[in-house]
């Protein structure tokens, strides 16, 4: 009998000290938990206000808004944020800039300049893109180069040259008469008194250099339609972000660089192959002649020279005034700093608070993960 009271005390001295001992946790415990980094939650940066940007219904003024849905900012830079919004080379480049920050009105004049200067840019580079065309009319009007050749004793050119981008226009009266010669055709005139325009070493430069010409010219013009857009959607400082500022500066540069590089690679390998200055046209029948003829001719009474003399033709022109427009944008994208919301995250975190879903912290997100894991705890026995 005394044995098994003595039994029975001991169990529940057993049992008593087994409840009073702290309770293990079949979870991970806190100091393995914190050191777990696939636990440790990331804090998320506020998207509403680029959602509401992308979508038309920013809260900021909601009555005033784009004219046009092309003009509101693009779906990527809600998708990918992190990569063309909320990323320091953005923000640092939307934090240029002095003039319009706290005055809409002046910021609308600044992108008004800046929107008419593309507007403008586009209409000269379509015009120059006119230069592509084979037909005489047109290369009169929009030819890159035109020339003249006169003889040193007359008042009235031999012939005139409209040089484009694929072709070039004569007007010869004593010989050719009003032609049209594409590029490719120059190395199959070479016999037929070519050298009298140009050097035949170099009468393939202009056609293998074409496509060049005029894949750039149309790169030129359609890369002023995206700097338009992005003048639309700047003067809006409640619909502004930072891409749209360095979007608008790297399109616009790069615009204006494809326009010099049209120009530049023209002068190079095509424009630089005519003849300029004084050199055999004529003899004395009124047949074409070459410097060969020329050389060969034992009286220089037979061979009448020509003055050849080029001129910049209004399709260059109006691209060089579109250049120069496009530095006018890039001007006006650069003095104008994006809303402050861009690039203050408390800021961005209140617009959250209040129009969007509010944004937890690591640290409620971890007590809340706590607080949810505690009823799931089991006591092991």
């Amino acid at each position: 009998m005394s044995m098994n009271i003595e039994n029975d005390n001991r169990c529940t001295a057993s049992e008593k000290v087994d409840t009073e001992r702290p309770t293990p946790i079949s979870t991970t415990n806190h100091d393995e938990k914190d050191h777990c980094c696939c636990c440790v939650p990331v804090q998320r940066r506020p998207r509403q206000y680029i959602a509401d940007r992308v979508h038309g219904t920013s809260k900021y003024h909601e009555d005033i808004r784009p004219p046009l849905f092309i003009c509101f900012v693009p779906h990527p830079v809600n998708y990918f944020r992190y990569l063309l919004e909320q990323n320091v080379l953005c923000e640092c480049t939307g934090r240029i800039g002095c003039w319009g920050h706290d005055n809409p009105r002046l910021r609308q004049r600044i992108f008004s300049i800046g929107l008419f200067a593309n507007i403008i840019a586009f209409a000269l580079t379509f015009f120059s893109c006119f230069s592509i065309s084979t037909n005489f009319n047109i290369l009169q009007a929009a030819s890159f180069s035109q020339g003249t050749a006169t003889a040193p004793e007359s008042e009235f050119p031999l012939t005139y040259f409209d040089i484009g981008l694929r072709a070039v226009a004569l007007d010869s009266h004593p010989t050719v008469g009003t032609a049209v010669f594409s590029f490719r055709e120059f190395c199959s005139l070479a016999e037929s008194g070519l050298d009298r325009y140009m050097d035949p070493r170099m009468c393939d430069d202009c056609y293998h250099s074409s496509i060049t010409f005029v894949s750039s010219c149309i790169i030129s013009l359609l890369l002023v339609l995206p700097s338009i857009t992005t003048d639309f959607l700047r003067m809006y400082p409640n619909y502004d972000v930072n891409c749209q500022k360095f979007y608008g500066f790297v399109v616009s540069s790069i615009s204006m660089l494809v326009s010099l590089f049209t120009i530049w690679i023209y002068q190079r390998n095509c424009f630089s192959s005519f003849h300029d200055g004084r050199v055999p046209f004529l003899t004395a029948n009124s047949t074409p002649v070459s410097f060969e003829i020329a050389a060969a001719a034992n009286n220089e009474e037979d061979i009448f020279y020509a003055d050849f003399e080029w001129k910049a033709g209004n399709g260059v022109m109006c691209l060089v005034a579109a250049t120069l427009l496009k530095i006018v944008d890039i001007i006006c994208n650069l003095i104008v700093p994006t809303p402050t919301i861009t690039r203050d995250h408390r800021e961005q975190e209140d617009y959250e608070i209040q129009y969007g879903v509010a944004v937890r912290t690591p640290t409620s997100t971890v007590d809340s993960g706590e607080q949810e894991e505690a009823p799931q705890q089991s006591v092991v026995v």
